[in-house]
């Protein structure tokens, strides 16, 4: 899987703080993957991924629709 992120473009540059500090920070986008991956491969519900620990449900969901505005999510189907 490492592979083919790197084959569809290289990771963004690192987002700086907010300046009042007071964001959490954004959920990696391993975290990201493996949650979306997760939720693929077993079939259950977006609220699920909470229980698992690998992140929220609407931190993995809201990436994924950014992916997909992005063709992200295409390119990867095409990969395989």
């Amino acid at each position: 899987m490492a592979d083919a992120r790197v084959r569809i473009e290289p990771p963004p540059p690192p987002r700086k703080p907010h300046p009042l500090g007071c964001h959490r920070p954004r959920v990696s986008d391993r975290a990201a993957m493996d949650a979306l991956v997760f939720r693929l491969r077993t079939g259950c519900q977006w609220n699920a991924l909470n229980a698992t620990g690998i992140c929220s449900s609407s931190s993995a969901h809201r990436r994924f629709q950014e992916w997909a505005a992005a063709g992200v999510v295409r390119r990867l189907w095409e990969i395989g």
